[in-house]
């Protein structure tokens, strides 16, 4: 991926990226799509973007009302360049510890969204996977660190038998959560 989608809600503190391997609608669309918790009859009310093409396009096709900044007036994207600006930062700040090249930056991207909307503020506010679902974060739910070391069942191979001693887990590195 050469590129980040950072996404925002408003109300619930909601953060959602992912990185796309070009500037395209369909490329955004495929990320806008499951912002609305469509299960939950989540509507998109209002959806405000820079002037970019390919995020005008795809809210059209997703029947989203749309509006964008004022080119030229920095002042009136302040909110969206915060969000990309936090979600690069906190991106950077997953990675850096790791040891992990610079090729894993959309692992680390998912990650640290999906860190913040699990803890959010902190401070006794909710956070935004509670605002979001209308309940806590599954207590089953590790939080750990992007690239920590884990141990981990690997899936069954069809076919293959697996000798009585064969060792139950393997090492690997946390990535991130599949939900």
């Amino acid at each position: 991926e050469m590129y980040g989608i950072v996404l925002y809600d408003l109300f619930t503190e909601w953060l959602s990226a992912d990185g796309v391997s070009d500037k395209s609608a369909d490329a955004a669309w495929n990320l806008m799509k499951n912002l609305p918790n469509t299960s939950k009859k989540e509507v998109v009310e209002y959806f405000y973007s820079d002037n970019s093409g390919e995020l005008i396009q795809a809210a059209e096709h997703l029947g989203w009302p749309h509006g964008t900044s004022t080119p030229g007036r920095p002042s009136t994207n302040g909110l969206a360049e915060r969000m990309v600006r936090k979600v690069k930062e906190g991106t950077r700040a997953a990675l850096a510890p790791t040891g992990l090249s610079a090729d894993f930056w959309p692992y680390a991207l998912r990650h640290y969204v999906m860190s913040h909307n699990f803890i959010g503020r902190g401070r006794g506010s909710p956070s935004p996977w509670t605002l979001r679902f209308k309940r806590k974060i599954p207590q089953k739910l590790q939080l750990l660190p992007f690239g920590a070391r884990v141990g981990y069942k690997p899936v069954p191979v069809t076919g293959r038998r697996t000798d009585v001693w064969d060792v139950a887990t393997l090492e690997g590195i946390f990535l991130g959560w599949h939900m």
